[in-house]
């Protein structure tokens, strides 16, 4: 019975990511993305690129979900992979700080079935204090902002000064910059923001995908997910988040960061070819639910492309669930939790950085 409800919720998904009018702009064939002059973009993808090798080649071969580097990020040929110099991987190396990891889109509704976030228990094995607020995932962002405020002042994460960092996935993203904006308390102690495949500025799919697609998310088995608005959709909508953007410049006292998936088709499970295909005639450079322009943060530092379609970067679906693997989801394996600590490290060293000068 659980097996048969949850192929039911991934065949509606899946099917109605996929419907809609089709885009009139025609599919770019470029495999590799530049970076987007329009966003102001830093591009830290060098520096990024060593760190996370380094720490690939610390962990080794035996490491579950293990990739070489090259087939873990979009690196150019000839770059270095490794630096020069050691890397210091003493952790944490800020002190006082709580990382705050924001999921997705129906997140609450699939996290018993799925195991919990991802990546919240590598951090914390690691000394982090790691955290993950009980949003609803087919809420607004705005909803969420408020829930989001909650958790801090529940958990004493405003208190004694501690400083925050941010990583929200996918309708994460904007679930964090609303509430950024929204609460002063919270903007005062937010060192960092990253943009892990966020929805910054939404998804052509929420314009044509009817709102039903909420109400499949009650076949996922041990489904414990609630709404007070339903706005999750309207949330993720291009003009919403334009409009969004418009209304509230981000504040500057903070560091943003963006990863972006961008796969290629090959590394996109074949569940999800439907909706890239659908995107494709739009740009071909997305990872089945995004745009890989549409995950940038305007002004931030972009990390990373990373080949991974928009499941597989923070979704662990098939580690428990093998058999989904050979339903459709067979490029879900990717190792999340070396990608998130090297996130981490590089935003630590970038803003223990600035604190020397």
């Amino acid at each position: 019975m659980r097996r048969r409800d949850f192929l039911m919720f991934l065949a509606m998904t899946f099917w109605l990511a996929g419907c809609g009018s089709k885009p009139a702009v025609p599919a770019t064939e470029d495999a590799v993305a530049d970076l987007p002059a329009s966003l102001a973009v830093n591009d830290g993808r060098k520096a990024f690129w060593q760190l996370f090798c380094q720490l690939n080649q610390q962990y080794g071969a035996d490491t579950p979900a293990y990739r070489p580097c090259q087939e873990s990020l979009l690196i150019p040929p000839g770059e270095a992979l490794l630096a020069k110099t050691p890397i210091d991987y003493s952790v944490p190396r800020l002190a006082n700080v709580a990382i705050v990891l924001v999921p997705g889109l129906g997140w609450d509704c699939i996290a018993e079935f799925v195991g919990g976030t991802a990546g919240q228990k590598h951090l914390s094995s690691l000394g982090y204090r790691a955290t993950s607020p009980e949003i609803e995932g087919l809420s607004s962002s705005g909803r969420n902002a408020q829930l989001i405020y909650r958790h801090m002042i529940r958990n004493q994460l405003l208190e004694n000064d501690r400083k925050l960092i941010f990583i929200g996935y996918s309708k994460g993203l904007p679930d964090v910059l609303e509430a950024l904006v929204a609460f002063p308390r919270i903007q005062q102690q937010t060192l960092a923001v990253v943009s892990v495949a966020g929805a910054v500025w939404g998804t052509p799919l929420a314009d044509t995908t009817p709102d039903l697609l909420l109400d499949a998310y009650n076949l996922v088995p041990g489904k414990d997910c609630v709404t007070a608005d339903h706005g999750a959709l309207e949330s993720l909508k291009p003009a919403v988040r334009r409009q969004w953007f418009a209304d509230n410049p981000l504040p500057q006292g903070t560091r943003y960061y963006s990863v972006v998936s961008l796969p290629g088709e090959e590394h996109i499970s074949n569940a999800l070819k439907p909706s890239y295909k659908i995107l494709s005639k739009t740009d071909a450079r997305n990872d089945s639910q995004l745009i890989y322009s549409d995950q940038i943060i305007p002004g931030s530092t972009l990390l990373a492309y990373i080949k991974a379609d928009h499941l597989a970067v923070a979704v662990p679906i098939v580690r428990d669930h093998q058999w989904l693997g050979r339903l459709g989801l067979d490029k879900n394996d990717y190792p999340r939790d070396l990608l998130l600590e090297a996130v981490l490290r590089q935003v630590e060293a970038d803003i223990l950085a600035q604190e020397q000068h």
